[in-house]
């Protein structure tokens, strides 16, 4: 179970970093890595509390992910920046990451 945890973690922190990169806010998108970061770790570490660590890191991304689909959708209008098809493809990995 801690190495689909660890897996699916690695999944967020890759996607985010390459939004950084593909949006050219790179710094941001280092900073909110941290905390998924830290979390890798704990679950690699066979922390008994990596995984309670990883939950809430997961559903905090699940559901920006499910405002960006609606606001893509147009159904929500809480972002108002536009979407390249590569940050949507990655917002799919990372929303897939976070249900797994």
């Amino acid at each position: 179970m801690q190495r689909v945890i660890a897996v699916c973690l690695g999944a967020v922190l890759v996607s985010l970093l390459l939004v950084g990169v593909v949006s050219g806010t790179f710094v941001r998108h280092v900073i909110q890595v941290v905390p998924v970061a830290v979390a890798l770790v704990a679950v690699t570490r066979r922390s008994d509390l990596g995984p309670f660590a990883a939950l809430p890191i997961f559903a905090l991304w699940l559901l920006l992910m499910v405002l960006i689909w609606l606001y893509l959708a147009g159904v929500q209008t809480f972002f108002t920046d536009s979407f390249s098809s590569v940050e949507i493809l990655l917002t799919v990995i990372i929303g897939l990451s976070s249900v797994t």
